[in-house]
């Protein structure tokens, strides 16, 4: 244990003062106590050293910062006349409860066991391994403690898009596995779908600015003006190659699409100038999921799909739906028309699809009369 500190106490103007290190406060900075009398300064000295010495060699350890934590922590559960420690121990006996602790691709795997045991059908047990590969893996990592209703729509959004069914069946498997790996039942959720967050053309513009910046120009603009999924487990981006990308058309194939069939990208006049200006360069540059993240951020855009979302509403507009869905690679324009068709207005329209490096000039695309 560290030498025992002396706390001197020492007569002054103001009378006798107790000299409290930041290490040794409750409030975790340097604090002056004065007292009329030597004996009560030499008590609160005598006070704070018992105090140092029950602690134990924490007390010569906690941080300043450690310690205001703590002091902010106790102003939270004051109006509930909690202590900081029974708080912490309330939460811990919570993240111990049975099935808390479990990751959920541990909790995923012990119900399809289960599943077997019982001698379920044998098509559940399938729809339940083959969406084990469709869902994210960054969600399965998670603890059962920490899935939260937004993790789930998250999760479903990333692997799923926006097919009803798919989507649906594969809530219901999240929360059969949730029930089974907690005996609170409470923690079965129901998630209510979102609409799509949607860019508007000033918001795109102040975005590629944001990405120009970062030398990631190319990439936003594939992402944002031609529908192209972003790069995560189910991403095209990471896949995109120049080969891929000719004069009129983005062709990608099934090896590289989500949905593993072929697509066929339009590529507009204002993409095509992104394009152009990038030409022979990687598609993705160095860094490329810091500077991602981080420009998301700078921007506000806190899903991964907003840039392909704004997309589809924009060109919706302007081009009808039987090109809508073969640019966005869906099955039938039900899907399309259920999110993106009154999402934005024609000019809007116009105006987003001229965004173009700075010099540049787009002329205004014509539009289709759309419902």
């Amino acid at each position: 244990m560290p030498r025992r500190p002396q706390l001197e106490v020492v007569e002054t103007e103001k009378g006798f003062k107790v000299d409290v290190p930041a290490t040794l406060s409750a409030s975790g900075k340097r604090e002056r106590f004065f007292y009329a009398d030597e004996k009560a300064a030499r008590k609160h000295a005598a006070g704070v050293r018992k105090a140092y010495h029950d602690r134990g060699t924490h007390a010569g350890t906690i941080s300043p910062a450690l310690a205001e934590e703590a002091v902010k922590a106790l102003a939270l559960l004051e109006p509930f006349g909690v202590s900081l420690l029974t708080a912490v121990r309330d939460y811990v006996k919570r993240q111990e409860a049975h099935g808390a602790q479990l990751t959920f691709a541990e909790a995923w795997d012990r119900y399809i066991a289960e599943l077997r045991k019982k001698g379920r059908a044998e098509a559940t047990i399938t729809d339940y391994v083959r969406d084990r590969k469709a869902i994210p893996d960054s969600f399965f990592k998670l603890r059962i403690a920490e899935i939260t209703e937004t993790a789930i729509a998250a999760a479903l959004d990333k692997c799923t898009g926006n097919r009803g069914k798919t989507w649906n069946r594969r809530l219901r498997e999240i929360r059969a596995v949730l029930s089974a790996a907690t005996s609170n039942k409470t923690k079965q959720v129901s998630v209510k779908r979102r609409d799509p967050v949607i860019l508007s053309a000033d918001k795109s513009a102040e975005l590629m600015k944001l990405a120009a910046a970062e030398d990631c120009a190319l990439p936003f603009a594939l992402m944002l003006f031609g529908g192209v999924r972003p790069d995560a487990e189910a991403g095209e981006l990471s896949r995109i190659t120049w080969g891929n990308i000719g004069e009129k058309f983005i062709s990608l194939t099934g090896d590289e699409t989500k949905t593993t069939d072929d697509r066929m990208i339009p590529i507009s006049d204002n993409l095509a100038a992104w394009i152009n200006g990038h030409r022979g360069e990687p598609i993705l540059p160095n860094n490329w999921k810091r500077k991602y993240q981080a420009i998301r951020k700078a921007a506000g855009i806190t899903e991964q799909d907003v840039l392909r979302h704004s997309f589809a509403s924009h060109f919706y507009r302007l081009h009808g739906e039987h090109e809508t869905v073969q640019a966005m690679g869906h099955a039938t324009f039900k899907t399309t028309e259920r999110f993106y068709k009154r999402a934005v207005t024609t000019e809007d329209a116009q105006k987003f699809f001229q965004i173009a490096p700075d010099g540049v000039k787009v002329k205004a695309p014509k539009a289709l009369r759309v419902a």
